[in-house]
């Protein structure tokens, strides 16, 4: 059995590159394939064989960039072989839920054989769906229950109990009509959402099992993680671990250290939350934002050192640019604070990131292969900086003569590249570029 992980990109794209340009990328292990995503054409980079030889697909969030091809990959599995085939995905329950009411009018209707009649096909009839992280204790209910006084929105324990208004309430935003769950932290007084408040290993709101992803035929655990994930929705990143090796896939996420401390650290004040007629309310109808008196539990940040270090990492990194994306700087940071000594044993490379680049760490393009034995990238060519241009990707060297090299003053961090044409090609396999 081997405890190689390989990682083939199948998509990865800068933001708002095009249309149809998405995220996808395919984990091997000893026979096993597994997909990160599904929002790259990934018909045009999987045979029809390796298209049904897909184990299952794992989801970090639902945007579209990370989703498009979900339904047509399901629809290709369900009718074009010559028996019907579930397309596997594994996420957490919120993003199943997120998936099901995003895929309904998709997928759920089409005509009979005879095309007399309209059929409705289950969702579980394209999906075979597999939970990973730990259920919740609480839950927003939409309807009565027989035998019971509550209001139609309330929120509900695990054991079916209905929460106190004072410890527990429904929001719908009246623009949206969203649902958002406000509860009360024991350990702070403080009004918070759970889901962003909450990491995994909170037994204030999830129950201990934390409900991983084995795959026994080759050694492959995988587990959803909550820490350090940030990106204004449900998202979760996935540790891949078989023998020693770890890979860590971010997904997308806003990391910058100095803010999760101050989200962790810093309670907000809320007059309304302070009103007697708030505390009586198990249903308001108004915006959460306006309630939640802490973002963050210090869960959310603790034991980074024990995810990043001795671990191959794809992290995003789209730029300065976008509030909902990594800042090329701050990545930097929280990587070598998370790492600490364990540097060494720990490789990162660039997903997600902006079209013109100069970093020190490998930059991601569509049709490369990553090989990663512990916390390395065993197959990866050993350069002074990454540059990206584009789609492509090159190789850049200190030049000693210092006419064409990379400005050692630049060292330490992320450059936009704000040079014109390549100065100097050396023999194909790098560029040597001046850095205004």
């Amino acid at each position: 059995m081997s405890n190689r992980i390989t990682v083939d990109i199948l998509g990865d794209w800068p933001l708002l590159s095009g249309p149809g340009k998405g995220f996808a990328y395919r984990v091997s292990c000893d026979g096993s394939t597994y997909l990160v995503d599904c929002g790259a054409n990934i018909f045009n980079a999987l045979s029809p064989k390796e298209l049904f030889s897909i184990n299952g697909i794992f989801i970090t969030h639902v945007h579209s960039d990370h989703v498009r091809y979900l339904a047509d990959l399901a629809f290709y599995l369900q009718f074009s072989g010559k028996k019907p085939k579930r397309l596997r995905v594994i996420a957490t329950d919120r993003i199943h839920w997120h998936l099901r009411e995003s895929l309904l009018e998709t997928m759920d209707l089409t005509l009979d054989r005879k095309r007399s009649s309209i059929r409705q096909i289950p969702y579980e009839d394209f999906f075979d769906c597999v939970l990973v992280g730990p259920d919740p204790l609480y839950y927003m209910t939409m309807t009565k229950l027989a035998g019971c006084k509550a209001p139609p929105l309330a929120v509900m324990s695990a054991d079916e109990k209905v929460v106190s208004p004072s410890r527990g309430k429904v929001l719908m935003h009246p623009k949206t009509g969203r649902l958002s769950m406000l509860l009360k932290d024991e350990a702070t007084g403080a009004w918070v959402e759970p889901e962003c408040f909450y990491d995994f290993s909170a037994r204030a709101f999830y129950k201990p099992d934390m409900r991983d992803f084995h795959d026994k035929r080759c050694g492959l655990r995988v587990s959803a993680v909550k820490k350090g994930i940030w990106h204004g929705m449900t998202a979760v990143g996935y540790l891949f671990q078989c023998g020693k090796s770890r890979v860590f896939f971010t997904g997308d996420t806003a990391a910058d250290l100095d803010l999760w401390r101050r989200l962790a650290e810093e309670a907000i004040p809320r007059p309304k939350t302070k009103t007697r007629a708030f505390l009586r309310a198990p249903f308001i109808v108004d915006d959460i934002a306006q309630y939640v008196e802490r973002t963050w539990s210090a869960d959310r940040i603790k034991d980074l050192d024990k995810l990043y270090g001795g671990t191959a990492t794809f992290h995003e990194c789209g730029g300065g640019e976008n509030v909902v994306h990594t800042d090329c700087m701050q990545l930097e940071k929280l990587w070598n604070y998370a790492v600490g000594a364990e540097a060494v044993n720990s490789s990162l490379a660039l997903i997600h990131t902006p079209p013109r680049l100069v970093s020190r760490f490998p930059i991601v393009v569509p049709g490369q292969q990553y090989v990663v034995e512990g916390g390395h990238f065993v197959n990866l060519k050993r350069a002074d900086f990454y540059v990206k241009e584009g789609t492509s990707c090159r190789l850049a060297y200190k030049d000693v003569g210092g006419k064409y090299c990379i400005s050692p003053a630049k060292v330490g961090g992320f450059e936009q590249l704000v040079c014109g044409p390549w100065r100097k090609t050396c023999k194909g396999a790098c560029i040597r570029v001046r850095l205004a």
